[in-house]
């Protein structure tokens, strides 16, 4: 299953390598139990560990990459996908985009 999460930049700036910064707002959106669940432990398989969630880069045509400071400025409207085989996973981040109305400092 996946949730596609559209929103309106005005001007959003960050660093080159911001997946992490993606991957907190993800944990952040979660419920607390399940967030702790999937940060701290995820499903087991032998001596692995799997959180069972993917997600995509900010995807957008109005981007532009500043070489200097190495950052990204987003304009406009801004796609982020997020997948994942839990479905208690995606109703939780949904139910809690539902209830904001920003996301990232950015419209919803």
């Amino acid at each position: 299953m996946r949730i596609s999460l559209k929103f309106f930049a005005k001007k959003l700036v960050l660093p080159v390598h911001y997946n992490h910064l993606l991957q907190s707002f993800i944990y952040n959106s979660l419920d607390d139990t399940l967030a702790q669940f999937y940060h701290n432990k995820g499903y087991s398989f032998l001596r692995r560990q799997f959180k069972l969630f993917t997600f995509s880069r900010l995807l957008t045509k109005n981007r532009k990459f500043n070489p200097n400071t190495r950052t990204i400025t987003f304009h406009g409207l801004v796609n982020l996908k997020i997948g994942s085989v839990d479905g208690k996973l995606l109703e939780s981040m949904a139910a809690s985009y539902l209830v904001k109305k920003e996301v990232l400092g950015c419209e919803l």
